[in-house]
């Protein structure tokens, strides 16, 4: 079962700006694959990620396809009403968010969260994720408000919130910002294991050059709200042409990489 989203001259604005955070983007999400746009703070990646889960409000003007073809289904997300995007949403993609404590409710514990999604109680796909994840005992995350959480277990838990639900595809948005490197290594092995054995498709923004060479199939380098270079990676790692791809790719540990 393959599923893709297909983004075909996607042009993002905010109000009435004169310059476009999003410019004439094309880009495909394969599922059974890890699809990394790379770039700096302010290049655009957040808002393509929220465009795709159509979280923008409408002080942003958008134009363009963003496409789900998935089953023979096969629609514009930007067409769809609020009630079709929910039916969409969590069960066919969903997302994990930069910094997650500002979006997880301080007052509700973990496990509340989670309850608004599934049936977390004897939920073999849950038990996984959490294992998967690092969680020994799950039982005491699940007991915490999220403020006491770290910040790699509170990246950690965002990302099973996305995926309790098992959608197809996962938007994961900065995933390793503010984690040491041993969590960054369990979430990208997960990555990898959720890719082969689920065939989820993952579409990962970071500025993480390294981890991004390390565990993706497939990057995309933004500037400016302009993808300048796209493929497989090995492509990516010989497009040295450009300057700031060459300063970008300069930047690679290259001991992470494979």
């Amino acid at each position: 079962m393959n599923c893709e989203i297909k983004i075909k001259n996607l042009n993002v604005r905010l109000n009435d700006r004169d310059l476009p955070i999003i410019k004439d983007l094309s880009l495909k999400i394969k599922s059974g694959y890890i699809t990394t746009l790379l770039g700096k703070s302010g290049s655009g990646k957040t808002t393509l990620c929220h465009a795709i889960a159509r979280l923008l409000d409408k002080r942003y003007k958008i134009k363009g396809n963003i496409n789900f073809n998935c089953n023979g289904n096969f629609v514009n997300l930007l067409l769809l009403d609020e009630k079709e995007i929910s039916r969409i949403g969590g069960s066919h993609i969903s997302i994990s968010f930069q910094e997650p404590s500002r979006f997880l409710n301080p007052v509700l514990r973990c496990g509340d969260h989670l309850k608004d999604l599934v049936d977390y109680r004897n939920n073999e796909w849950v038990e996984f994720l959490f294992d998967k994840f690092g969680f020994k005992n799950h039982n005491e995350i699940l007991k915490k408000y999220p403020y006491e959480l770290s910040g790699g277990q509170a990246q950690k838990f965002s990302l099973i919130l996305a995926l309790s639900r098992r959608p197809k595809f996962l938007i994961a948005d900065e995933p390793t910002t503010g984690i040491d490197y041993a969590d960054k290594k369990i979430i990208g092995n997960t990555f990898r294991e959720l890719v082969l054995n689920e065939n989820t498709g993952i579409f990962m923004v970071t500025h993480d050059i390294s981890f991004a060479f390390r565990y993706s199939d497939y990057i995309s380098i933004i500037e400016d709200g302009l993808i300048i270079v796209s493929g497989k990676k090995e492509y990516v790692l010989n497009s040295t042409d450009n300057l700031y791809i060459s300063k970008l790719l300069s930047l690679i540990n290259p001991d992470n990489v494979y």
